[in-house]
């Protein structure tokens, strides 16, 4: 009697413990064709592109959210975002325009969470070249940046 209890105890735990445990995502293609069409894609990070796929590979248009909560969607190619496109970030910041190879490149609008706006030239992430910080309160400063600093 003893024997059948602890059997039915540990079996009761084992099943409660499988119920509890957190399920899996599923990863790789969960419709349509990404191999050369249209279709939804969930990485194993937990991002997730929906778009056009050719070969396997990101390219075209599509729309990819990561799973810390930034969204892009635009033109993709070799699985980056490259070419025109817009990038919403969890603190409700915003760009929009041109990408090279991932990466803010060329030129676009740059919406900060603060009410600021900056229009002008990107290389790598950061501004570039010439643009225009418009502040909240309306002024306005136009000036010309090296990798990232104001130089005039």
């Amino acid at each position: 009697m003893k024997t059948k209890l602890l059997l039915i105890s540990t079996l009761f735990l084992v099943l409660f413990a499988a119920c509890q445990s957190p399920q899996r995502k599923a990863v790789g293609c969960i419709s349509g064709d990404c191999t050369n069409g249209y279709g939804v894609f969930i990485l194993e990070n937990g991002s997730r592109y929906e778009g056009e796929f050719l070969e396997g590979i990101r390219t075209g248009q599509g729309k990819l959210i990561w799973a810390d909560g930034r969204e892009y969607t635009g033109e993709f190619m070799d699985n980056q975002p490259h070419g025109s496109g817009v990038l919403i970030q969890p603190d409700g910041s915003r760009y929009e325009g041109d990408f090279r190879e991932g990466k803010l490149s060329g030129n676009g609008t740059l919406w900060f969470s603060d009410g600021r706006i900056y229009v002008g030239e990107f290389e790598n992430n950061i501004r570039h070249g010439s643009g225009r910080m418009i502040f909240e309160d309306g002024t306005v400063l136009d000036a010309i940046y090296m990798n990232g600093i104001r130089v005039k």
